[in-house]
C-alpha cells in the first residue's frame, strides 16, 4: 500500500532555486513494514517517478523484486529498503536499530538547516538553533556571491560551539563557486585555533565543505 503526504515547513527554506514551503512524499507499507520516500527533484527522482516506482514495488512478488522495481529511483528504493528492514524487525520483535548494533543510541542527533539569508539573519538563525540545543547546522550557500557567503560563515563560526556544514544550492554546485568559498574560509579558519574547514561528499556529483567551530565565545 502507498499513502501520499505533504508536510508544510514551519518556515520557508530559502534556496537558490526559490523557497521550499513543504515536502511531499509517500509512505510505503508491505508485509507489516513501513518505509518513507521524500524525493527532492534535482537530487533524486521526481515525485511522479517515485510514485510509479513504488507502485511497481507494491505489485512485485517479493522483496527482491520490489527493490529491483526501484532501480533509478533512490527515494523510492529508500522507502522499500526501510519497509523491508522494519518488517523483519517486527517479525523478530526487536527494534530496527539492533540489526546494526547491540547497543543502539536512545537519541539520534539531527541538524538545523539555515537557508539563504543575510549575514544578520544567518547569525540570528544560528543563535536560535544553538538555544534550541542543536549542535550542528547546515548553512545553504550558492545564492549569493562568494564574498557574501564567506561573510555569513565567518559571522556564524565564532559565536557558538557547533559545526556548520556548507550545503551547495544551485549555484553552489558549480566547482568554482564552491572552491572559492572553501578556500576563503580555510584561509581565515587556519588562523583561528577554534575553527577548521574540511570537505566531505555531499552528492554523487558535488562536494560540500564542512566548517567546524570550536569556540565557546558568546
Amino acid at each position: 500500500m502507498i499513502r501520499s503526504f505533504a508536510l508544510p515547513l514551519s518556515r520557508p527554506l530559502e534556496t537558490a532555486t526559490g523557497a521550499i514551503t513543504e515536502r511531499e512524499g509517500f509512505v510505503f507499507y508491505r508485509d507489516g513494514g513501513v518505509g518513507e520516500a521524500t524525493p527532492l527533484p534535482g537530487w533524486t527522482e521526481t515525485l511522479t517517478a517515485s510514485e510509479r516506482a513504488l507502485e511497481r514495488a507494491d505489485a512485485a512478488a517479493d522483496w527482491d523484486a520490489a527493490l529491483a522495481a526501484c532501480e533509478g529511483a533512490p527515494a523510492a528504493r529508500h522507502a522499500v529498503s526501510l519497509a523491508k528492514l522494519d518488517a523483519g524487525a517486527r517479525e523478530d520483535g526487536t527494534p530496527v536499530a539492533r540489526r546494526f548494533t547491540d547497543d543502539p543510541a536512545n537519541v539520534v542527533p539531527v541538524n538545523a538547516t539555515i537557508g539563504d539569508a543575510s549575514r544578520a539573519d544567518t547569525v540570528d538563525a544560528a543563535r536560535g538553533a544553538a538555544s534550541e540545543g542543536f549542535e550542528t547546522v547546515k548553512v545553504k550557500v550558492g545564492a549569493r556571491s562568494v564574498a557574501a557567503d564567506v561573510g555569513r560563515l565567518r559571522a556564524v563560526a565564532p559565536r557558538r560551539a557547533f559545526a556548520s556544514a556548507l550545503t551547495p544550492t544551485r549555484r553552489g554546485r558549480e566547482p568554482r563557486h564552491r572552491t572559492r568559498v572553501s578556500r576563503s574560509v580555510t584561509s581565515w579558519s587556519t588562523s583561528n585555533s577554534h575553527s577548521r574547514l574540511t570537505t566531505s561528499p555531499a552528492t554523487p556529483t558535488s562536494r560540500a565543505a564542512t566548517f567546524a567551530s570550536r569556540s565557546t565565545n558568546p
